[in-house]
């Protein structure tokens, strides 16, 4: 791998290592509110014998690698062992700081769930992994792999949000967890995928094809794949042309150039949840 790759992806996994650290100690730690997950188990541990959260989160996770080094493969293991590190060593560092910015539950539960959400969608980013239930379920996958990963990681983090109402006798602040965990899910499902969203588009012309697909790649300089196809009805063939675009302006600009050209051609737009390739998102290394 190029250094410099290398270095960025690091750079991302401290940066989102603190972020995580920060929502954990400034927010979650002190108001004993469990989102699940490694970070979770080790809440309830410090409450229940005072041993510090940062250090339990790194000796929680030392089965859990082994296990994945074994099963997952060891670029995964060692990027997360990075983010794991970082997380643990500052989660301990602030906690010297004895700073809590709140102890409104509704302000915890938002306020956490952005910063988590978006440290561990920077984890994610880089090829590393939070460490933690996220890890363990992909341990559990390579046993049952006709199951869903979610499903693993769901069971894992709703279990353990289950004991933190149980110990901490707050069952409030699991209702609160749970809107900290939806916040969470939906940063890292932007980070990872909607940022990359794009338009699939279909255009259907029995004369036109051609000049539209001229002014596809001439004046929207976009690629288009050209299939062909006949009218189930007619049996004419057809030129279907494929192609996909990021952005409102593009879409409205390539339904106006179409109209323009060929009144009678059938325009098919859906949505992309990824496109991968030149002109979009890279291919993750």
């Amino acid at each position: 791998m190029d250094w410099r790759k290398h270095a960025i992806k690091c750079v991302k996994i401290i940066l989102g290592g603190a972020l995580v650290s920060v929502g954990l100690q400034f927010f979650l730690i002190p108001n004993n509110m469990v989102l699940g997950g490694v970070s979770g188990l080790a809440t309830i541990v410090h409450y229940l014998t005072g041993w510090p959260a940062g250090m339990l989160i790194a000796l929680i996770n030392v089965p859990i690698f082994v296990l994945a080094l074994i099963f997952c493969g060891r670029s995964l293991v060692l990027y997360s062992f990075l983010g794991v590190i970082t997380t643990s060593v500052l989660v301990d560092a602030f906690a010297v700081i004895g700073f809590v910015v709140t102890d409104n539950l509704l302000l915890v539960a938002v306020y956490s769930g952005v910063l988590v959400g978006t440290g561990g969608g920077l984890l994610l980013s880089a090829g590393a992994s939070a460490g933690g239930t996220d890890l363990a379920a992909r341990v559990i996958h390579t046993k049952w792999p006709n199951r869903s990963l979610g499903q693993f990681i769901l069971i894992l983090d709703a279990s353990i949000v289950a004991l933190g109402a149980l110990v901490f006798r707050r069952y409030e602040s699991a209702l609160f967890a749970g809107i900290a965990i939806f916040i969470m899910i939906r940063i890292v499902d932007y980070m990872l995928y909607d940022r990359d969203m794009a338009k699939l588009v279909y255009i259907i012309s029995e004369s036109h094809g051609d000049e539209i697909r001229e002014k596809i790649t001439r004046d929207m300089k976009r690629g288009v794949t050209i299939l062909h196809g006949a009218g189930g009805h007619s049996g004419r063939e057809k030129m279907v042309l494929l192609c996909a675009l990021k952005g409102k302006l593009h879409i409205i600009r390539l339904k106006r150039d179409v109209k323009l050209i060929d009144p009678d051609a059938f325009v098919i737009i859906s949505d992309a949840k990824e496109v991968v390739g030149r002109g979009f998102s890279n291919l993750i290394d």
